[in-house]
């Protein structure tokens, strides 16, 4: 496992938490979305909601985040601490004491046969979230070098066309020399876009299933 990952600068680790535990995540990112909604939002009529309210602006909805609230829930904590979680991210750092920050919730809403508000299955190409949007979560010139580790949880299956999780692999060794070169891009913050086209067409989708986390470098 940890020479794929220091290969590749990612890996992804089956089943790391039951399926119980996956529908209790699952229930509470419905209620949070349906508490920013103000009213209960009902699966099967998905156009009755305001999304842009839901996720809290134009930004998040591009790339599904699901606004700027911090998953401090029961279920979320559980997962942050469970010891697959943990396990796993100890070996790769090749250490005991763990330090972790939040993040937030996902939350993908489907773009085919939706029911519209006259009971009609649309497409609705609006809701598709940003194509081969690609970033570092770790500004390439101001820490050039590997300083951190992060995961993506997935509570439903991810396939090659309902979107998810992508990247670049081993792109995480070669983070020096990118900012080395291009130097005369800096930009500030911790969220940076990636916008090369030689980069953006190796960019590989990593299908994930419930219940499954993909461990990565911070980059």
């Amino acid at each position: 496992m940890r020479t794929f990952f220091e290969e590749y600068g990612f890996v992804v680790i089956r089943d790391a938490i039951d399926q119980q535990h996956v529908q209790s995540i699952k229930s509470h990112i419905f209620e949070l979305a349906s508490t920013r909604a103000g009213k209960k939002i009902d699966p099967d009529n998905l156009m009755a909601t305001d999304w842009v309210q839901v996720y809290a602006g134009e930004y998040n909805a591009k790339r599904g985040f699901l606004a700027c609230d911090i998953p401090v829930s029961q279920p979320a904590t559980d997962a942050r601490q469970h010891p697959n979680i943990y396990r796993a991210f100890s070996a790769l750092s090749r250490r005991k004491d763990l330090w972790t920050k939040f993040d937030r919730y996902g939350l993908m809403r489907p773009t085919r046969n939706v029911k519209n508000l006259e009971g009609e299955y649309v497409d609705v190409a609006s809701w598709k979230t940003e194509s081969n949007w690609c970033h570092w979560d770790q500004n390439p010139w101001d820490e050039p070098h590997f300083a951190r580790m992060q995961t993506i949880l997935a509570v439903s299956d991810h396939t090659e066309t309902s979107g998810g999780f992508h990247c670049i692999p081993g792109m995480h060794k070669g983070m020096n020399k990118y900012a080395e070169v291009y130097s005369d891009r800096w930009k500030r913050g911790c969220l940076v876009s990636m916008e090369d086209p030689e980069l953006l067409e190796c960019l590989y989708r990593v299908t994930l299933r419930k219940g499954n986390v993909a461990d990565l470098t911070i980059c």
